[in-house]
């Protein structure tokens, strides 16, 4: 019980120290805190915020009683190539977003716009840490809690699909802005779907870093995210909906194996 604590803790630390180091900084050199750039400032804690959330998880497993390894699915994935598949994902959530943002106008970017403005105004350093957080830290501590622990506990008790549902929920919630939630949740529903078919956190993981290093490359070289066409979106939601319509997990091998001699 102590252990658990000690991990929930970390993690409510992880996402507070920033924000609190970031507002101090405003409020001491500007006598006042501006929320757009308190946001801003707090992306740039992104890869402390990452580490603290591993330690977390990493204490939250150690309870199991299936061990780490089996208790966060760090087992060697299989069929890797779904990991491609982020690819169309990432224009679909960026398409459910611009149609949100047409719907309902008065929604502001958020937290998607900050991490923006900390990649593209930040200077040389603020840019490594946002990178250094969006490519390694974040995709390694939001799958360990979400793919790992959350879903490990939920397909126990209630089987894959819900497992996929519920730990993609909460992990479109934890990004907090309603924007930002409503793209995440399609690449977490992907996210949760990969893990079932490939029976491993590994693949997971890489396809969330392939998602943010893209995000991050094309954000520091080109800019904003342009408006993608509805035909462009419906387009790449077929192309994800084929395989996810005909992939099947493949079933465990429950026989007697053969004897030797």
């Amino acid at each position: 019980m102590l252990v658990a604590g000690l991990g929930f803790l970390l993690m409510l630390l992880a996402g507070a120290v920033p924000a609190g180091a970031a507002a101090l900084y405003l409020y001491v050199s500007t006598g006042g805190v501006d929320e757009r750039e308190l946001m801003r400032l707090s992306s740039l804690g992104l890869p402390f915020q990452g580490l603290v959330m591993i330690g977390a998880v990493l204490l939250l497993a150690r309870r199991s009683t299936d061990g780490v390894v089996e208790a966060l699915a760090l087992r060697p994935g299989r069929r890797w190539w779904l990991v491609a598949l982020v690819l169309p994902v990432g224009v679909v959530s960026d398409g459910v977003v611009q149609l949100a943002q047409d719907l309902l106008p008065w929604l502001d970017r958020g937290g998607l716009g900050a991490l923006d403005d900390a990649l593209l105004s930040s200077g040389t350093l603020g840019m490594f840490l946002v990178g250094l957080g969006a490519v390694v830290t974040a995709p390694v501590s939001e799958e360990l809690l979400f793919r790992g622990y959350v879903y490990k506990g939920l397909e126990r008790g209630w089987g894959w699909a819900v497992a996929t549902l519920v730990s993609g929920l909460f992990f479109a919630l934890y990004h907090a802005d309603p924007l930002h939630v409503v793209g995440v949740l399609v690449i977490g529903l992907y996210l949760g779907w990969l893990r079932h078919l490939s029976g491993s956190l590994w693949t997971c993981i890489a396809a969330h870093a392939l998602n943010n290093l893209v995000w991050v490359g094309f954000t520091a070289t080109v800019g904003l995210v342009p408006e993608i066409p509805w035909w462009v979106t419906v387009c790449c939601g077929l192309v994800v909906f084929a395989p996810m319509a005909l992939v099947r997990r493949p079933r465990r091998w429950t026989g007697t194996p053969p004897r030797s001699g």
